[in-house]
């Protein structure tokens, strides 16, 4: 969905539709009473294949079990468990946890496309002339305001739906489109416009999509197409394509992920002629829960003139699939004309059933327009469910609260100097306990949480790279939560943590901030959202994790905070304090570094570190903190109002530290304690005794198998974290386990701190400059990490070698060895992958000497005698290719180049070796012996591509990047 420019704020100050009066009552807003599962029995008919539907335990998505899969008027809302069989019990989920995500663009087919530059002699040009000529598309300047450029075309115009148009400038002009009949004359009541790009794409070209079913005229054989694509004499364009677009209604057989705005949900769709139909048996007492809203394509805001009713009936049903009584319906909600709703947004509906108690049921959702069916839309029904009024609790609740970028060391509860944190020390001090030693598994936001949510290390999980996301293979824990029964939501300050990164998986309700990073209200609105939710998911067990970026840079003075502190407003430079990221170049090895800047207004001016005051830096990060604990206490209160604190877990925990200015650093991704030591408070009433404060060595890694141990359920094997349950149970007993932190993308390597004793960095990156980089603390004596004593302390040597054996053994990605056993050097030249600097690391043998760098080209040259493993870790940038060249005296080069599109492909090693003068791939399985190469893939939890998104969300999520200092 489009989102204006000042974002979106919260749900409930959108627009939502009316709800008609109803004959039977609606229950009242909140229920409250502690519940469980819904037990209700779900079970499709297909009136078309008369087939059902089933899914079988560990298979993704679902099984045909009869019948044609096509459009049908029977959708599936349910797993199945069998038509009039028993209830669902606590572990079953009404429907697979889709994987498919729906958006507008994904609602459309490309009927034809027009490269225009290869098809000049079909173009008639009136008022342009051509322009330089380019690589692509037609290059044009306007002589006239009345430019435009027509050609003969033969169209069936109930095959196109919307043209669009892609000019190479994001610069807004008005486009106009014509058509005429076969023999006829273009008109005035013939055509469509708009004044502005519909949206712009990354690579900085406008789209301008431009509704044409629905127009007058819009019908029959079309005979001529003319573009007007200025109203500007002198104005210089290039076009660089014309396609023409079909609606697709979206497959409505299984559920999709929806992102209104900036939330996602799980969804059917309902396009109209193709409702949405269930069979459900009702307990004697139950209510049906959903949420709704309208997927439309608002860049043709306009083109739709009536309003869109959603109608949902119910009617009695004895038998399956037997016909139904006289159906009446409950609900109705109306979606007025397009252009004139605010941004969308999902609305939530209950219906009390109680009449229909014991009864079996056939409930029907559809979408119904006042003069027939005009496609372009589709109405969505989210999460349906029934639910009984009074059913048992058998887990306990889950908050999860992750403060990005707190420092523990800043919070008076960890003995810092200011009182930054009162209401959390109080909550902390009474019902929580408190872990002083806690080490995140990287220092930046997007491999921290995805460790937090899975239990899986960041070198292992392999998110560790600005364009990664989670793949479908690592289980999250919201997804393990809601099998069994609970509600999850998530609501997050945005920018890393969005569902273009895959974190999204497993919530039932996933909502991102979709203003600019640093806002002023992200912290209370957010809050306000997540407060909703709570009494929304009173009646079951809910799991909610809430994020913010209040304590991240931008800094801003928050009053009276500020002046509490002591902090003084002429000592600032600007309204708020950014921290940009800025990667050096190949000599220092690509190292991101940050560098301060002052903005008042859209104007800024930079400051050095050394000018900036340490008293003034630290109490504008202090403030954020104030903050933060001020809004906390409304979270708190809202669980003991509604009788919830006792049974419920809450989690207060951050993804990283700050630098401000400690080993002459800003912002964060670097691996001293600064960056690594997050807080963890964890209250559980009903169980955990409250008031401790354990000193043993916690990570961020062991919250997932935590927060499950908590709740009753199994945890899943093979996880990096453990449970921390026994260590507040029974006391601290024994060497904590070692905790792994990992910096790949700002090329900082890898951390290994032992029992709050030890702390080793060993950078992995190729670069001359960095590679093999070691430091070495003993923190005991050395808190700070002042002294590096890597050169002079013998316990470095055995820290060296299990740092490189864990490289080794977890470094995912295409692992490459090269061996050089002749008397002249290898030369190796990669080329084609854009984040290169950052995605090749070295994980084993010798640093290789770089011979040059460009753009996407690296050349690397392997010493005689020399062996280097690397491994690229960011397969899905794009295809790599990798050349070798070995001079040999008086015989000339010998080359030869491997192209790697598919890295999986290398699941078993194969071997390139140089053997009598020639280059071949033999059957060795190493290269134990002689000159060349051997890949082979190590699977991580990468995707191979980036999630599906909105292109406006994925412009939002940059905007938000940019603000926190992580891209330019």
């Amino acid at each position: 969905m489009r989102m204006a420019a000042g974002g979106l704020r919260r749900s409930r100050s959108s627009h939502t539709p009316h709800p008609r009066p109803l004959s039977h009552p609606l229950p009242p807003d909140r229920e409250r009473g502690a519940t469980s599962r819904p037990s209700a029995t779900f079970c499709l008919r297909s009136r078309e294949g008369g087939g059902a539907l089933s899914r079988r335990e560990g298979v993704k998505g679902w099984e045909r079990v009869g019948g044609a899969r096509h459009r049908v008027r029977a959708l599936l809302v349910g797993l199945l468990i069998g038509c009039g069989g028993p209830p669902a019990d606590d572990a079953q989920r009404l429907y697979e946890f889709p994987e498919r995500r729906l958006t507008e663009q994904a609602m459309w087919e490309v009927a034809f496309q027009w490269q225009i530059e290869d098809e000049r002699a079909l173009w008639t040009l009136a008022n342009l002339q051509d322009g330089e000529p380019t690589d692509d598309g037609l290059s044009l300047e306007a002589t006239d305001e009345d430019a435009y450029l027509w050609r003969q075309v033969s169209i069936n115009a109930a095959s196109v739906d919307r043209l669009r148009l892609v000019l190479a400038d994001a610069e807004p002009r008005v486009v106009q489109v014509f058509w005429a009949g076969v023999g006829e004359l273009f008109s005035e009541n013939r055509q469509v416009g708009r004044r502005a790009p519909s949206r712009s794409l990354a690579d900085g070209s406008a789209v301008y999509e431009l509704q044409l079913a629905g127009r007058p005229g819009w019908s029959g054989q079309i005979g001529r197409l003319r573009i007007d694509p200025t109203d500007r004499a002198g104005d210089r364009l290039r076009i660089l394509r014309v396609e023409g677009l079909r609606f697709r209604p979206p497959d409505a057989v299984e559920p999709w992920r929806v992102a209104l705005g900036p939330e996602v949900r799980s969804a059917f769709a309902v396009t109209p002629g193709v409702p949405l139909e269930l069979e459900a048996r009702a307990p004697s007492t139950a209510s049906l829960r959903f949420g709704y809203g309208l997927l439309e394509d608002s860049v043709a805001a306009g083109w739709r003139t009536e309003p869109v009713e959603l109608r949902v009936s119910v009617a009695s049903a004895d038998q399956p699939g037997q016909a139904p009584s006289r159906s009446r319906v409950l609900f109705t909600a109306v979606f007025p004309a397009a252009g004139r709703e605010a941004e969308p947004s999902w609305h939530t509906a209950r219906i009390d059933l109680a009449e229909y108690g014991g009864q079996r049921l056939r409930l029907r959702a559809e979408a119904v327009l006042p003069d027939g069916g005009t496609e372009g839309f589709a109405l969505l029904i989210a999460d349906p469910e029934i639910y009984p009024a009074e059913t048992i609790r058998r887990h306990p609740n889950v908050v999860l609260i992750s403060i990005d970028t707190l420092r523990a060391d800043h919070l008076s509860l960890y003995g810092y100097f200011r009182v930054t944190s009162p209401n959390l020390d109080a909550w902390a001090r009474g019902a929580g306990v408190t872990f002083l030693n806690t080490v995140a598994a990287s220092p930046w936001t997007l491999p921290s949480h995805v460790s937090m949510l899975t239990g899986v290390d960041a070198l292992g999980h392999g998110v560790n790279y600005l364009d990664t996301s989670v793949s479908e293979d690592l289980l999250l824990l919201p997804e393990i939560l809601r099998r069994h029964g609970y509600r999850t939501a998530a609501v997050t300050g945005g920018g890393f943590v969005v569902s273009k990164y895959g974190l999204d998986r497993g919530f039932e309700r996933f909502r991102w901030w979709p203003g600019r990073s640093g806002d002023e209200l992200e912290l209370e609105e957010n809050l306000d959202t997540a407060l909703d939710w709570i009494e929304d998911f009173s009646d079951r067990p809910f799991f909610l994790f809430f994020h913010t970026y209040e304590v991240h840079s931008p800094f801003r003075r928050h009053e009276p905070h500020f002046s509490w502190l002591g902090g003084r407003a002429e000592d600032l430079g600007g309204e708020r304090l950014s921290l940009k990221s800025a990667a050096a170049g190949v000599d220092e090895g690509f190292i991101h570094r940050y560098s301060a800047r002052w903005e008042r207004g859209s104007d800024g001016h930079e400051v050095a570190l050394a000018d900036l005051d340490p008293g003034t830096l630290a109490s504008l990060y202090d403030t954020g903190i104030l903050r933060v604990d001020g809004e906390l206490p409304r979270l708190f209160e809202r669980l003991r109002k509604l009788d919830l604190d006792r049974d419920t877990v809450v989690v207060f925990t951050s993804d990283h530290g700050e630098s401000l200015g400690e080993h002459g650093l800003l912002s964060h991704s670097h691996l001293y304690d600064d960056n690594l030591k997050v807080p963890l408070v964890i209250s559980y009433p009903r169980r955990l005794a409250g008031g401790q404060a354990l000193t043993r060595q916690a990570r961020t890694v062991d919250l997932m198998p935590t927060i499950l141990d908590l709740a009753g359920l199994e945890i899943p094997p093979g996880l990096d974290g453990i449970s921390l349950v026994p260590w507040i149970e029974g006391g601290e007993d024994g060497p904590a386990p070692p905790a792994w932190s990992y910096a790949g993308w700002p090329n900082r390597g890898l951390s290994l701190r032992l029992d709050n004793a030890q702390a080793y960095l060993l950078n992995d990156a190729p670069w001359p400059a960095i590679c093999g980089h070691e430091e070495y603390y003993r923190l005991l004596e050395d808190p700070g990490q002042l002294r590096n004593l890597v050169a002079t302390d013998p316990e470095v040597e055995p820290l060296r070698r299990r740092a490189l054996d864990y490289l080794q053994q977890k470094a995912p990605g295409l692992i490459l060895r090269f061996a050089d056993r002749e008397p002249e050097p290898l030369e190796v030249t990669f080329s084609g992958v854009r984040r290169l600097p950052w995605t090749l690391k070295k994980i084993a043998g010798s640093c290789p000497a770089i011979g040059d760098w460009q753009a996407q080209r690296l050349r690397i040259v392997i010493a005689p005698g020399a062996e280097s493993v690397l491994a690229w870790q960011s397969p899905g940038s794009g295809p790599l290719e990798i050349a070798l060249r070995l001079r040999k005296r008086g015989s000339g080069a010998i080359e030869h180049v491997v192209r790697v599109d598919d890295p999986a492909s290398y699941r078993e090693p194969r071997v390139l070796q140089l053997e009598y003068g020639a280059w071949s791939w033999t059957e060795a399985r190493d290269l134990s012996s002689g000159t060349g190469l051997s890949l082979q893939w190590r699977p991580s939890f990468v995707r191979m591509e980036s999630a599906a998104a909105e292109e406006d969300a994925l412009e939002t999520v940059q905007r938000q990047l940019e603000a926190l200092g992580y891209v330019q």
